[in-house]
């Protein structure tokens, strides 16, 4: 539904909050009207009830940019993991089913994002049994 925006054709000013156009003027020649008066005639203008006034088209809102994806690759991930932590995670993996999951799907995938619910719910796993530092973990996700 397209919105127009009321305007005193006299002094430019607005009139209330964009709408829809009037029912009355739907169908009209030129909906863009900025002076119905003067595409009207005054008679007809003030006989629809909008004498010294006009509607202009309001653009629609620009669509929202679509999300922006943070990977990197598999390989720069598990770099970023400081060695000693990197082979501590590997060892408790062998023993913790959670641990274990969660470097199964990084080795299913060649990136990683790093906004992934599952990703940032992995990191925060490591880092609350103490295998990450809080340093680590951000620096992991940034």
């Amino acid at each position: 539904m397209s919105l127009y925006q009321r305007i005193n054709a006299t002094t430019g000013l607005l009139v209330g909050e964009p709408g829809p156009l009037p029912a009355n003027l739907v169908g009209l020649k030129d909906e863009s009207l900025a002076d119905l008066e003067q595409a009207l005639g005054s008679t007809i203008a003030h006989e629809l009830g909008f004498g010294d006034t006009g509607f202009l088209p309001v653009p629609p809102p620009e669509p929202e940019p679509p999300p922006v994806r943070r990977d990197i690759t598999r390989i720069l991930f598990l770099q970023r993991i400081p060695a000693p932590a990197r082979i501590a995670i590997r060892t408790a993996g062998k023993t913790n089913p959670i641990i274990e999951d969660f470097l199964d799907l990084i080795s299913a995938t060649d990136t990683i994002n790093l906004d992934a619910a599952d990703t940032l719910a992995g990191v925060a796993y490591m880092q609350s049994q103490g295998l990450l530092t809080e340093a680590e973990a951000g620096a992991l996700l940034a």
